[in-house]
């Protein structure tokens, strides 16, 4: 009879493993790096470790922060979305009219392209930006809300003329990667920073202590 195994402590892969899960075992890792006790062979493991576990926590965290973006706007861009279509239908039924005139024409079909453009914007706006009205309620002449929009807005136009709508998202799902990779290791280093300075402030006071004890006043 073949000798029993405990599976459960079988560890789950790492694409399975939350944020919290990931930070612990980044934690873990670093701390027995530090010990420096560890073989080549094994450091060199621990160390490729490491640096899937990061890439993944960044990978984790960005995710997160698209899907808070998209349950936060999702309602919004819909109702633009169903808003913009009804336009592009009224417009689409009035250039079929025979009796238009030449001018009329050529404003409704110019009409269908802003339109066109700015359903493009509401589809594919970047799944990690606030998103930016094309109809809001108040700061509708915030000269910067406009600016940064109409930028989106011609990046957009112009990733779809190119066929190049993926290789959009691909940027700024790139952008948002590295955003979040400076922010772990910003708070990386602030916690670091605490700690030394926890650990100073903890020698101070027992060095202090030593001298107190030692005075003769006390004795």
């Amino acid at each position: 009879m073949p000798p029993y195994r405990n599976n459960n402590n079988k560890q789950p892969p790492i694409h399975e493993l939350g944020i919290s899960s990931l930070k612990k075992k980044i934690r873990d890792i670093e701390r027995i790096l530090r010990l420096g006790t560890l073989s080549a062979e094994k450091r060199v493991y621990s160390e490729r470790s490491l640096k899937a576990l990061k890439l993944k926590l960044v990978e984790k965290k960005a995710d997160s922060i698209e899907k808070l973006i998209h349950d936060k706007y999702r309602m919004v861009k819909f109702f633009e979305r169903q808003k913009i279509t009804r336009k592009i239908k009224k417009y689409e039924k009035e250039l079929q009219e025979p009796n238009l005139l030449k001018d009329q024409r050529k404003a409704i079909s110019e009409k269908l392209l802003e339109l066109q453009a700015d359903l493009n914007y509401v589809i594919h706006y970047p799944a990690q930006k606030k998103y930016l009205s094309l109809f809001p309620t108040e700061g509708a002449d915030d000269l910067d809300m406009i600016r940064r929009r109409n930028e989106i807005r011609d990046q957009i136009s112009d990733a779809k003329d190119k066929n190049n709508i993926l290789g959009l998202k691909k940027k700024h799902r790139m952008e948002l990667e590295m955003l979040v990779s400076k922010k772990l290791e910003m708070s990386k280093t602030n916690q670091v920073s605490d700690d030394k300075r926890q650990k100073d402030q903890k020698q101070a006071t027992n060095s202090s202590d030593k001298e107190i004890q030692q005075d003769d006043f006390f004795v």
